[in-house]
């Protein structure tokens, strides 16, 4: 393999064909077209101050939004979490702070004291 100074010492004609080699090399990367595609927001989106993010073993996207809830996305669609004073086994309130997923899947959220 020959350094940059010895490709530069060598005759004039042989050091531009080795940068000829170099660009012809360089040029399918340099080719490469990028496309980029706007992304909708997901149904249901929410507005709100997002106090934490975390993502679960499964790749889950839980967000926790104050006075709003807990948000759960797959990417395309949320499904939201909120108080329900009927039922005992929804959040205790609305005010979530922060959101952790633990590596079993477990998902720890704080709320506020109601």
């Amino acid at each position: 393999m020959l350094t940059l100074r010895q490709i530069f010492t060598l005759g004039k004609q042989t050091s531009h064909f080795f940068f000829l080699v170099l660009l012809i090399a360089a040029y399918p990367i340099a080719a490469q077209q990028v496309t980029f595609s706007k992304v909708s927001k997901p149904e249901g989106s929410f507005a709100g101050i997002i106090n934490g993010i975390s993502q679960d073993p499964l790749g889950y996207m839980w967000f926790s939004v104050w006075e709003r809830g807990l948000y759960r996305s797959d990417g395309y669609n949320l499904t939201v979490y909120q108080n329900e004073p009927m039922n005992p086994f929804s959040l205790a309130t609305n005010g979530v702070d922060p959101v952790f997923s633990y590596y079993n899947g477990i998902i720890w959220v704080g709320t506020q004291s109601s």
